[in-house]
């Protein structure tokens, strides 16, 4: 989506909602609060509404975005034309990307789950905070040098995880994010198809259905009214650290 026009001013990011946001996003954590107030001023917050596209995978990367409230899925195009979740970007959590942050294109389409506020760094002010901000010249190098970490990380898992320990990682991933606790366990309130959930972590639907049936019967999965409920999350840990394959 390039008319930028088409998103109204943000509402919903007060002041105070800006700065407490950018302060929790990986990328600024670690700025002054003059330096934070510096990113602040350069950001543009946008409404928006559930079912918009904020970008294409393809288009140009011109824009970080950093979900302020609201939700936002990460889609990607597989080889046989599905379009499958990649992830769910919560408050505090950026997406998008910059020539200066290593991408030329935009690698998803971002597509908005629950209505709210992004706040938008469009490349010209991220290439002034660089010269301006010494903070965000460190964060971004320790971002890029991330990237590679944790694309280092997900083949290992791909190679050392049983499918079981990656489900159970998915799992987790999915209630850090969306998830709710309660007397019960953890509910996810974001339904997530087994399909998306395969796609996440690197199996088949087929290991997902036999896997979650399994899961089903040991009360570890159960179907929510919204989602997933995760009665027991401590099982799921044991899984996710101990689900390594004997090498």
């Amino acid at each position: 989506m390039s008319d930028w026009d088409a998103f109204t001013e943000g509402a919903h990011c007060t002041p105070a909602v800006r700065l407490e946001v950018l302060a929790a996003t990986p990328l600024f954590s670690a700025l002054t609060p003059d330096a934070l107030q510096a990113v602040n001023d350069r950001c543009r917050a946008l409404a928006t509404s559930a079912g918009e596209t904020v970008h294409h995978a393809g288009e140009r990367a011109q824009s970080l975005f950093v979900v302020a409230t609201g939700l936002v899925k990460l889609l990607r195009h597989a080889a046989d034309g599905r379009t499958v979740l990649h992830d769910l970007v919560a408050p505090g959590e950026s997406f998008g990307s910059l020539q200066a942050l290593g991408d030329r294109h935009y690698a998803h389409d971002a597509v908005v789950v629950r209505g709210g506020c992004l706040l938008r760094l469009a490349a010209e002010d991220f290439d002034a905070l660089l010269g301006d901000v010494p903070g965000v010249a460190r964060a971004a190098l320790a971002i890029t040098a991330g990237r590679l970490r944790d694309a280092r990380g997900s083949v290992d898992a791909l190679v050392t995880l049983t499918v079981e320990g990656r489900l159970a990682a998915g799992l987790l991933r999915l209630a850090r994010k969306v998830g709710v606790g309660d007397a019960a366990g953890t509910q996810l309130t974001e339904r997530v198809s087994q399909v998306d959930l395969a796609a996440m972590t690197g199996t088949s639907p087929e290991s997902v259905s036999r896997t979650f049936a399994r899961w089903r019967a040991a009360g570890l999965v159960a179907d929510g009214e919204h989602g997933w409920r995760l009665p027991d999350v401590a099982a799921l840990e044991r899984l996710a650290e101990g689900g390594r394959e004997a090498r």
